[in-house]
């Protein structure tokens, strides 16, 4: 933190820093990742590396050659460059995977990962079949019970208030119809 604290008045002050943080890291650390979420080729390894580059890149930039040379990036361009560098990296390694037929690890085990879970839920014995119908079947009572009873509710309310019984009225009457979709999907639910 005093490293931070001592750093931020060179940089220009505390504006300045948050976007040059904002800059070099937003970029590097966001998009690999969120890349990565879909695409079955991108690994890893890949990610992580992209991220460093991206990062050192953008550090070397920012640090060593205003340093060396005497010369910054515009804001705009420190900006352009930590979006624009790690999205061509991700870019080039998903065409250099595509082009040779390469799909990640990575993806191949949440896709075999997820058929075992999907065979495991198909694997489900008849007893457990009824005792999960029974309980679908007494949520959906429940729920339209609970509807119907605050429909009720609301039309005692319509005795109360007689200037807005029209409104509180028309409510309830929408919500009692409502009630009426989970009664009916209740009795559709065949228990053998």
């Amino acid at each position: 933190m005093i490293i931070v604290a001592l750093i931020v008045p060179l940089i220009g002050g505390i504006v300045e820093f948050t976007l040059s943080i904002g800059a070099i890291t937003g970029g590097p650390l966001l998009a690999p990742p969120i890349w990565a979420l879909f695409s079955k080729r991108l690994t890893g390894k890949a990610t992580v590396y992209i991220t460093a580059v991206s990062l050192s890149v953008n550090l070397l930039f920012k640090i060593i050659f205003p340093l060396l040379i005497n010369s910054k990036l515009s804001r705009a361009n420190e900006m352009l460059l930590g979006v624009v560098l790690p999205f061509v990296l991700l870019v080039c390694v998903e065409l250099y995977a595509k082009s040779r037929g390469k799909i990640s690890a990575e993806y191949l085990a949440l896709k075999q990962t997820k058929a075992a879970r999907k065979e495991a839920v198909q694997q489900i014995d008849i007893e457990e079949q009824m005792a999960l119908k029974n309980q679908n079947k007494f949520g959906l009572k429940m729920i339209a019970f609970s509807l119907t009873f605050i429909a009720l509710l609301l039309y005692v309310l319509c005795f109360f208030f007689a200037d807005r019984s029209p409104l509180v009225g028309g409510i309830a009457t929408v919500i009692l119809i409502s009630s009426l979709i989970p009664w009916r999907a209740s009795n559709r639910v065949i228990i053998h």
